[in-house]
């Protein structure tokens, strides 16, 4: 029997709301409706290896709780190791969704996995040797993964908020018909007097969270990314997921200090080759674009081009290193006290009421960039001329039951904003 919002939490009857949904409602209402209410999702040709994902698979592993007093070698190597199975699971699935065998892989997409397998590994070594030892050394993980389900409710009075739209609906008939028991339509459904909805909840999964010195909690994210963003403080302060994840901990009770944004660039640092010949007196690169940074490459020709290097030939390439190149990763930390929690709780739950609204008004938020990119350009078009733009949807676009989440786990390198 469902007595409390938790239990229909735990029975999975909720309406739940995700930082990726509050990004789309806020972007355009009519490409939110067509995604989060009637499910309409671009088709996609899944990629046979998800880098992402397979880090967050080896982060988890060398952030594990259980793990954090073993040797950081040997964690490391469970961490490679897990990372190393992922990758080969995704590639198994590609062959069971295109129906063939590992021979059959095209050598572009074998390449591909290798060239994953040793980046992968390098990046991995590298967070473990030189990141992790220096950036963690305050800090203990206490949870890994974690998926959260919040209620949602009047910050004032602490009324829950439920929704009877179509959806809900859908989902409490099922789960009672799964039960056998007769659900009177007229009393219950379209928002029938005799139902009250299904709570309202925001819903997230967390990478980790580690505890610092003070015995407060940080929420902790890891993003991978071909280039690092550079100074996100700015951005981060108004972040919608640094916030709300934030106040989903804050609002069961945990004492929160911030988000930890770690992110690391796809590559780690390695040492320079040398040059078929010398050039400008130096038998190694300068190169900006190298994999590597000051204290490697240093290391490297102060010991195999020490004549060069006491003649001052690398001090120009050396010097831009130490500046500015070989950032192969950034951590931000940002804080987030009771007052910015609590106006967090105001505006997830004004949010969410505008969301869950029957009544709600639907209507193209236009705009020169976001529309060039959206998936939804060409039906948009359409209706906006009155063509059959179903037509275009049903064409071009699956038509789902349930959200992206629901039939996988989340990642919080997804975006969510199809």
């Amino acid at each position: 029997m469902l007595l409390t919002v938790q239990d229909y939490i735990d029975a999975k009857l909720v309406h739940s709301l995700h930082t990726s949904e509050s990004k789309s409602f806020r972007g355009c209402r009519r490409r939110w409706n067509w995604i989060f209410r009637e499910f309409w999702y671009p088709r996609t040709t899944a990629k046979p290896l998800e880098f992402g994902t397979a880090y967050h698979v080896a982060m988890e592993k060398f952030y594990s709780p259980e793990l954090w007093d073993r040797p950081r070698d040997v964690v490391t190597e469970l961490a490679i190791q897990a990372f190393r199975s992922k990758c080969q699971h995704q590639l198994d699935e590609y062959c069971d969704k295109n129906n063939i065998t590992l021979r059959d892989v095209a050598s572009e997409i074998k390449q591909d996995y290798e060239e994953r397998m040793a980046l992968g590994e390098g990046m991995i070594r590298y967070h473990a040797e030189e990141v992790s030892p220096e950036l963690d050394k305050d800090l203990i993980p206490r949870k890994v993964e974690i998926a959260f389900e919040v209620p949602i409710s009047n910050p004032d009075t602490d009324e829950q908020l439920w929704c009877k739209c179509n959806t809900c609906w859908t989902r409490w008939y099922h789960y009672n018909s799964t039960l056998g028991f007769d659900v009177d339509k007229k009393a219950y459904g379209n928002g029938g007097p005799e139902w009250k909805g299904l709570p309202v909840t925001y819903g997230g999964r967390i990478d980790a969270i580690f505890e610092g010195v003070d015995g407060r909690y940080w929420v902790v994210d890891w993003k991978t990314a071909a280039q690092l963003a550079g100074d996100r403080d700015e951005f981060l302060l108004i972040d919608d997921q640094v916030t709300r994840y934030c106040w989903a901990l804050w609002s069961i009770g945990i004492r929160i200090a911030g988000f930890i944004y770690h992110e690391q660039k796809k590559g780690f640092p390695e040492a320079p080759e040398p040059l078929s010949r010398r050039r400008l007196g130096c038998l190694y690169s300068v190169s900006k674009n190298q994999n590597t940074n000051f204290d490697l490459y240093k290391k490297t020709v102060e010991e195999n081009d020490n004549g060069a290097y006491v003649m001052g030939c690398y001090d120009e390439f050396l010097a831009w290193l130490e500046e500015n190149g070989g950032i192969f990763h950034q951590r931000h930390t940002i804080h987030r006290n009771e007052t910015e929690l609590k106006q967090a709780a105001w505006n997830i739950y004004y949010e969410a009421l505008d969301m869950t609204n029957p009544d709600l008004l639907i209507y193209p938020n236009a705009g020169r960039f976001g529309c060039n990119t959206c998936a939804f350009r060409q039906p948009c078009i359409g209706m906006n001329q009155g063509e059959d733009h179903l037509y275009t949807l049903s064409t071009m676009f699956d038509k789902r039951r349930y959200h992206y989440w629901e039939d996988k786990q989340p990642s919080t390198e997804s975006k969510g904003n199809e």
